[in-house]
């Protein structure tokens, strides 16, 4: 909630009002049904995209994607080819602008795919906050269970999705499918099954590295635990 006076006052202070309302009754429906998985994923999702609507649809939703003179939106909508961009890339990298200059050729190419699909920048926040939210959640509930009881592990989940650096960087933000594509490469190193561990983790470490150099971080702590 923007704390000066505007235009848009009155009606970001009801959205995050009636935010508040709807957090007390999605935490009374998910305690009777025992925070359940599914239901925490769409309270989550919802909470997640409705905590960034406080700013209003333009500066909670679209402005994250397009707002910023460096965003890799800006990049994206520059892009003719995408092959030809993915092929050239290390040519073009040092007139990039710097996010992504300093990032593998990943991310504003989801951008320019997803606008590509969806048009708007505002949508294109909302499909990165569908896609992160849903797939962390469920990744690090299996991660959960793998030491607490199903019940404690889904309420942890429920109290993942309230941290508010979840809330704020899980709409629109690349670094959130980062985040959960390192989480989905954790879970499959850890099942047992080595084949499916084998093709799961590197699979996603893979995709993780085409988004971001510091997917290297993760390696040495999978190396330690083996």
């Amino acid at each position: 909630l923007r704390f000066f006076p505007g235009p848009d006052l009155v009606t970001d202070t009801l959205v995050a009002f009636a935010l508040l309302i709807l957090f007390y009754f999605a935490a009374a429906f998910l305690a009777r049904h025992r925070f359940r998985l599914r239901y925490v994923v769409v309270v989550g999702i919802a909470l997640v995209i409705g905590s960034n609507l406080i700013q209003g649809i333009s500066q909670g939703l679209s402005d994250p994607v397009s707002g910023s003179t460096n965003q890799y939106f800006h990049d994206a909508i520059l892009i003719l080819d995408a092959s030809n961009f993915l092929k050239e890339f290390n040519e073009r990298q040092p007139d990039l602008l710097i996010h992504t200059r300093t990032h593998p050729p990943g991310p504003v190419l989801t951008i320019y795919g997803l606008l590509k699909l969806l048009q708007r920048p505002s949508l294109v926040a909302i499909a990165i906050a569908l896609v992160s939210v849903s797939l962390s959640l469920i990744f690090l509930n299996r991660l959960f269970r793998t030491e607490l009881d199903s019940s404690t592990a889904d309420f942890a989940t429920f109290l993942f999705v309230l941290i508010p650096a979840i809330q704020v960087y899980y709409l629109a933000s690349i670094d959130a499918l980062i985040a959960t594509l390192l989480l989905g490469a954790l879970y499959f190193f850890l099942l047992p099954q080595r084949a499916l561990s084998l093709a799961g983790t590197v699979m996603f470490l893979a995709a993780a590295s085409f988004l971001t150099f510091g997917f290297l971080f993760i390696l040495p702590v999978l190396a330690g635990f083996e």
